[in-house]
C-alpha cells in the first residue's frame, strides 16, 4: 500500500505514533519511509516464512496457519513437486482472497537442491523465519540410521547455512522442529528399548545451548562406531 503524503515530516511522525499506539494497522508490519519530492509511505503487510517438509503433517498445518490466520506470505518446501502442488492447492482452497502460498522444490538431503532453493528465493528476502521441519524416522519405509542423520541433522545444517543470508537481520529467526525421540535419546532408552550405543556422559554436550558443531560431529562419530546401538546403520 502506498500513500502519497504531502504534509510536513512532523505531521508524519505524529500520525505514525498514533497508529502505533492504537496497535491496529501497523502492528507486526515492516515500515519503510523514503524521503523524496513527494514523501512515500510504504507498508509491507506480509511477513515471509519458508517451511521445509511442508507437503503434509505438521509442516502443512503450519503453512496453513501462517498463511490464513497470521497473514504471512508462505513458501512451502516440498521434495515432491506433485505432492507440493497438492499441498498448496489444499491451503488455497477456500482461503481468503489474497492468501499467498508458493511452492519451493527442495530436498534437504541434497546440497545442490538446497542451494538451488535458496538461490530461487534470493529475490524475496528478507524472510521473517526459516523453519526446518523436514524429517524422517524409522516409521518410514526402508529408512536407515544414515538416512535419518543425513536428513534430520545435516539437512537442517544445509538449510541454515544456505538460507542464513536471506533472514531479516532485524528480528528474523531460524526455527527447528523435533520429535520426542530427541529427548528420549538423551535418557538412553524409551519405547521399551535402548536408544543409541554410547554412554549417557558422551551425550551430555548435546544438552548445552553452546554446543559446537565439532561436539555434535564427535558424538555422531561415536554413535556410528557403535553401529547406532539397536538401529541398523545400513
Amino acid at each position: 500500500v502506498v500513500f502519497d503524503l504531502k504534509f510536513k515530516f512532523q505531521k508524519i511522525l505524529e500520525n505514525l505514533k498514533f497508529l502505533l499506539d492504537k496497535g491496529t494497522i501497523l502492528r507486526n508490519h515492516y515500515i519503510y519511509i523514503s524521503f523524496e519530492t513527494n514523501i512515500n509511505f510504504k507498508m509491507s503487510v506480509l511477513k515471509k516464512v519458508f517451511v521445509t517438509g511442508a507437503n503434509s503433517g505438521i509442516g502443512l498445518a503450519l503453512c496453513k496457519q501462517l498463511a490464513i490466520e497470521d497473514n504471512c506470505h508462505v513458501f512451502l518446501g516440498s521434495r515432491s513437486e506433485e505432492r507440493g502442488k497438492d499441498a498448496v492447492a489444499s491451503i488455497l482452497a477456500g482461503a481468503p482472497e489474497g492468501t499467498k502460498v508458493e511452492l519451493v522444490i527442495i530436498d534437504v538431503a541434497d546440497d545442490a537442491s538446497v542451494n538451488a532453493a535458496a538461490a530461487s528465493l534470493e529475490e524475496h528476502k528478507p524472510f521473517h523465519a526459516i523453519v526446518n521441519n523436514a524429517g524422517i524416522g524409522l516409521a518410514h519405509k526402508s529408512v536407515t540410521a544414515d538416512m535419518i542423520y543425513n536428513v534430520n541433522l545435516l539437512g537442517a545444517k544445509r538449510v541454515n547455512e544456505a538460507f542464513l543470508s536471506l533472514v531479516n537481520p532485524d528480528g528474523g529467526r531460524l526455527v527447528g522442529t523435533s520429535s520426542g525421540v530427541a529427548s528420549v535419546y538423551m535418557k538412553g532408552e524409551g519405547f521399551g528399548k535402548k536408544l543409541g550405543g554410547i554412554t549417557l556422559s558422551d551425550r551430555e554436550p548435546l544438552k548445552k545451548s553452546d554446543v559446537t558443531w565439532e561436539q555434535i560431529q564427535h558424538t555422531l562419530d561415536l554413535e556410528k562406531s557403535s553401529n547406532f546401538g539397536d538401529i541398523p546403520a545400513n
